[in-house]
């Protein structure tokens, strides 16, 4: 992804290198910025700010600080993120586009 035509490219961190983190963990710096897409979940940004989805805070389930380099494996409130759709979910799609087509 490029801001401007004459810049490069900008290479996009292969998910299977990046860490593991819990799938409720959030920022704003997860969907880009002018530079591109960096991998947060390194938790390397010294000024993003992070937030849990389970307890819409800066502080997790067991009351401790959500970052990337804490909310991993270890965490007893970790959740690991999905990784395929559920087939409830993929008919669900299905039943919606047939329901709309012409």
């Amino acid at each position: 992804m490029r801001e401007f035509m004459d810049e490069p490219e900008i290479e996009t961190p292969d998910p299977a290198e990046l860490p593991e983190v819990c799938r409720f963990i959030r920022t704003k710096t997860a969907y880009g910025n002018a530079t591109g897409y960096e991998g947060w979940q390194r938790g390397d940004s010294s000024t993003a700010a992070y937030w849990c989805l389970q307890t819409m805070g800066a502080c997790g389930p067991d009351d401790q600080l959500v970052e990337p380099k804490q909310c991993r494996a270890q965490r007893a409130c970790f959740v690991a993120a999905l990784l395929a759709v559920p087939e409830r979910a993929t008919l669900l799609c299905e039943t919606r586009v047939a329901d709309q087509a012409p």
